[in-house]
């Protein structure tokens, strides 16, 4: 049985040159835009880090589900709802007190607006992937 194919050496560059540039800007967002603008276009770079982070999981897991970008995008806003839920126990809230960092990564109070964030996050991640790279390409397969 042979392995699966892996995505080019190039793509991961790519994707962490992404990944980089993402956390760069939503950083920016962060600590540079108040309000509600800076909110929503924080979350929907927090959902587009998670759809790079998905995407770099799916290469490791299963390469060829790496084409179907809109199940990357549902996977990446659950994965984004369910951190802006869990906010709601006030969990992150503690955890963030103990290690500041973390407030970053779980933020510390719900708001309702960023389930939106997310979503719109989400596709635009997905629409651009769908755009900018081919399937095959992606992974690493060649054309027969």
């Amino acid at each position: 049985m042979t392995s699966p194919p892996r995505p080019d050496p190039r793509r991961w560059l790519l994707l962490g040159g992404l990944v980089l540039a993402t956390l760069g800007a939503g950083l920016a967002v962060r600590y540079g835009l108040d309000g509600l603008a800076g909110d929503l276009l924080g979350g929907a770079l927090y959902a587009v880090l998670v759809f790079q982070l998905v995407t770099a999981a799916c290469w490791l897991i299963r390469p060829r589900a790496v084409s179907r970008w809109w199940r990357i995008a549902l996977l990446s806003a659950a994965l984004c709802w369910g951190v802006e839920v869990l906010q709601l126990t006030g969990l992150p809230e503690q955890w963030a007190a103990a290690f500041p960092p973390a407030r970053l990564v779980f933020g510390t109070t719900f708001s309702a607006p960023d389930l939106l964030a997310y979503v719109i996050g989400s596709a635009l991640a997905a629409v651009m992937a769908g755009r900018v790279v081919r399937p095959r390409q992606f992974v690493g397969v060649r054309a027969t």
